[in-house]
């Protein structure tokens, strides 16, 4: 279109210029002359100014107007110029000089022409056709965009981001506003203490993190407590174990005062008569110093072995007896003509709730036999069976039936039960058996359980059958747990479905000579089994008392040792309150010892007198009260307060005297 328009204006400016030439031959100067168009045009390379039609040569004072160019030329010819030289010089200077006539037109808004010839150019254009402008924000993460103007107004924005919204990032300026996270609390992921929390002692401020430009809410934060005795600032005072801690020890058993010292609540203060001897302050002062013989007087001191605590002094302990003691003689006892025999003689004792107790008196010699004596509570006689033929073991009984092992003519095991109710009692054979038998047990559940390694027929209910190795000594525990000796040294739990529990093995040299469960938890299971076993060393008979562990392990254990003389253990028996008895004979004279369920020792006690003496077996009844049974020779027995037979000691070797029979009920305070 420009190249147009600038032929269309030369061809204007030559249209006078030929006019002039037809009248006359005109020179053009420093303009050439076009003689197709008869006209002065401005020469190639010549720059022309269309807005005021100039040729602006470059060596030029002034511009070179092509239209004067002819007639100032031709005033040398001889045409008379009238002097009006403000436009085209068209032969004759009729009018102004006013330059060619202008045709308007629609602005075009291409930037340099005024086509609707108002003398503005472009004028109602916002822009120039084609130009091009940056458009959108250009700052934080956005970029502009470009606009391009399409007749005379700007076209859309392309390629612009658009702004978002502030992530409170602590970097970016996301929604372009040349300011970063305005509006945000704090930058996301921050942390910080919480405001006002404590940071001392126990106590933590906890932290609080921003999220989306808030701080949430506070988390770990740990408050004062309340101030105990344990080493630590509970309340966050800056102080350790404050005033408070001892109030929070509280109280303990006969304790007057307790204080927190190091962490720990200690007692500063007992009861008169109390102490506290082993620093535990769950049992408080837990000593009777006027009682205890571990700690008699004072923490530490213990009694002598035959003395008890009495008044905070070491005293003999004493044995009374709430009965007098009766003697069970054997002389009227169809034994062959023979009276007891301090060797061959051997005695058990049962008894019942009720106070109802059952002696076995056997003899190992076939020709012997042996009797079962019922006695009442206050140890009147009520009946005996004779000739019963015992042969080892013990007598069980349960509140109905007592029964025992005997042996027939042809030498067979047996197991004989004797009715209770009867008198005289009945006895029953239950049955022959063909192998070493341990006595036969009453069950807790009044069940009766044969032991044996092996049977010539089965029992029926009630009875139990038992198949395991047995020797010498069987004792009942727990409801489903029988103990039993497999070996001169080895005791075994076993269950009554004949399954083994476990086995315990003594050194080697040991004999188990009897046993006891201890006392049972409320759910009827006991924790321990206690076991006396014997040895011969350097020509002396020693004892030893062990604690059995419910694993089978010797969790604790006391040896009666006399260098001088033989310490043999007969029979062992638990108290109701848990503590071990038991009883045997040492040299000649029958021996009483008692331990704590921990096998510590509170006391050892001899008979005295001229008679010898020998302590077989001992239980007790409901009542507390101990029946302890044995064989005196002639002479006097002295024991618990109590004093049996009269005259000096016999003449000879015991294993060569006669012996009797005797039972005491003792009391042991």
């Amino acid at each position: 279109m420009v190249a147009a328009m600038k032929n269309f204006a030369l061809v204007l400016a030559a249209l006078p210029l030929a006019l002039a030439c037809e009248t006359t031959e005109v020179s053009c100067g420093m303009l050439i002359r076009d003689e197709a168009l008869g006209a002065c045009v401005c020469p190639p390379g010549v720059e022309v100014d269309y807005d005021r039609w100039l040729c602006l040569f470059p060596d030029a004072a002034v511009p070179i107007d092509p239209f004067d160019a002819g007639l100032d030329a031709g005033s040398d010819a001889g045409v008379v110029d009238a002097g009006l030289d403000g436009g085209f010089d068209g032969g004759v200077d009729a009018g102004s000089d006013t330059g060619p006539t202008c045709t308007p037109t629609d602005e075009v808004c291409e930037g340099s022409i005024d086509e609707d010839c108002d003398d503005a150019v472009d004028e109602g254009c916002d822009c120039t056709t084609d130009e091009e402008r940056a458009c959108g924000p250009d700052q934080g993460i956005c970029e502009a965009g470009r606009q391009i103007c399409e007749s005379g107004a700007w076209g859309e924005c392309e390629g612009a981001d658009i702004p978002g919204t502030e992530a409170c990032d602590g970097s970016l300026d996301e929604d372009c506003d040349g300011s970063v996270d305005e509006g945000c609390a704090c930058t996301n992921g921050a942390m910080r203490p919480c405001p006002g929390g404590i940071d001392t002692g126990e106590c933590a401020a906890g932290t609080q993190t921003c999220v989306s430009g808030m701080w949430a809410s506070c988390v770990g934060a740990i408050g004062p407590t309340a101030e105990v005795c344990d080493g630590r600032d509970n309340d966050c005072d800056t102080v350790i174990d404050g005033p408070a801690a001892s109030a929070s020890c509280g109280t303990a058993a006969n304790a007057t005062a307790l204080t927190c010292s190091a962490g720990d609540c200690i007692i500063t203060g007992c009861l008169p008569g109390t102490d506290d001897c082993n620093d535990d302050v769950s049992d408080g002062c837990e000593v009777d110093l006027t009682l205890d013989a571990t700690g008699c007087g004072m923490c530490g001191r213990r009694c002598s072995v035959g003395q008890l605590c009495a008044a905070s002094s070491c005293v003999n302990a004493p044995l009374t007896t709430t009965s007098q003691p009766q003697a069970l003689d054997c002389d009227p006892c169809p034994l062959g003509g023979e009276t007891g025999d301090w060797e061959r003689v051997s005695l058990n004792i049962a008894a019942l709730p009720d106070g109802r107790s059952y002696v076995l008196q056997n003899y190992t010699g076939l020709a012997d036999g042996g009797l079962i004596q019922a006695l009442a509570a206050d140890l009147s006689a009520l009946w005996e069976t004779r000739s019963i033929d015992v042969r080892f073991g013990g007598v069980a009984c349960t509140q109905t039936s007592c029964a025992t092992r005997t042996l027939n003519e042809a030498g067979d095991d047996r197991m004989v039960r004797i009715d209770l109710g009867g008198s005289p009692p009945a006895r029953t054979v239950l049955g022959t058996h063909r192998a070493g038998l341990a006595p036969i047990l009453a069950t807790p559940t009044a069940r009766w359980l044969h032991v044996s390694t092996a049977f010539e027929s089965a029992f029926v209910a009630p009875d139990v059958s038992l198949v395991a190795p047995a020797g010498s000594v069987a004792f009942m525990g727990r409801r489903d747990l029988a103990y039993t000796t497999s070996s001169t040294r080895q005791l075994r739990a076993t269950r009554l479905t004949g399954a083994s529990a476990w086995t315990f093995s003594l050194p080697v040299g040991w004999t188990i000579r009897d046993g006891a469960a201890g006392v049972a938890s409320a759910s009827g299971v006991e924790t321990n089994v206690y076991t006396i076993a014997t040895r011969t060393v350097s020509g002396r008979v020693q004892s030893r008392v062990s604690m059995v562990d419910d694993g089978g392990s010797e969790a604790e254990w006391a040896d009666l040792v006399d260098g001088t003389r033989d310490y043999v253990a007969e029979a062992i028996a638990i108290a109701p309150n848990g503590d071990v008895y038991v009883v045997g004979t040492r040299g000649n004279r029958g021996f009483l010892a008692v331990y704590e369920q921990d096998m510590s020792l509170i006391y050892v006690r001899e008979a005295t007198g001229t008679a010898y003496s020998r302590f077989m077996d001992i239980t007790f009844l409901a009542s507390g009260e101990a029946l302890l049974l044995g064989l005196r020779t002639a002479g006097t027995l002295t024991f618990g307060g109590s004093t049996m037979g009269s005259g000096s000691t016999p003449s000879g070797s015991p294993n060569d005297l006669e012996a009797d029979a005797f039972i005491l009920r003792l009391r042991v305070e």
